[in-house]
């Protein structure tokens, strides 16, 4: 019986949704120390949504990594030359320019809701230091779900007897 898979784009689109808003609060966090600077900036910017955005990005994280757990137990008897896990560096280009237009849609919008122009996200270095976060967040992102996914795996198969070869 052949075991249903979550196609490879799952888990990193999953994991896309809590890169963009990781990398976005890190990018104002360290833009603007200051909470009240940064809270006023925030405010006038059209963020007030944050805690949603948070909490979306709990949840993108949390389906990817269990995503990414359940697929390497279900795959613990697969052999390992014939195994591909479900996020990998191959992914990084993907994700990384799914994040990357993510962000500045994001930004874009936030600031059209706020009755900004659109382009002004690019007079703010929260915006620059978001953008440029993209990348290690993503890199991060991927070698998190690998490990857990390898992690998973090693232990279903230790669960049933038997323990794949190491890649």
């Amino acid at each position: 019986m052949r075991v249903p898979v979550a196609p490879r784009t799952v888990v990193p689109a999953l994991a896309a949704v809590a890169g963009v808003v990781a990398a976005h609060t890190v990018g104002y966090g360290v833009a603007f120390p200051g909470s009240g600077a940064r809270g006023q900036h925030l405010a006038s910017t059209g963020h007030s949504y944050w805690p949603l955005a948070a909490a979306a990005a709990l949840a993108g994280a949390a389906a990817a990594l269990a995503v990414s757990a359940g697929r390497g137990a279900l795959r613990s008897t697969a052999p390992a030359h014939g195994y591909a896990p479900a996020a990998d560096r191959r992914d990084l280009p993907w994700l990384l320019a799914c994040q990357s237009v993510a962000f500045v849609l994001l930004e874009a919008g936030e600031r059209a809701l706020a009755g900004l122009s659109p382009a002004s996200a690019l007079q703010s270095p929260g915006f620059w230091l978001g953008l440029v976060l993209q990348l290690p967040v993503a890199w991060l992102a991927l070698r998190a779900l690998r490990a857990v996914e390898g992690a998973a795996r090693r232990w279903a198969a230790a669960a049933a007897g038997h323990l794949p070869r190491r890649r």
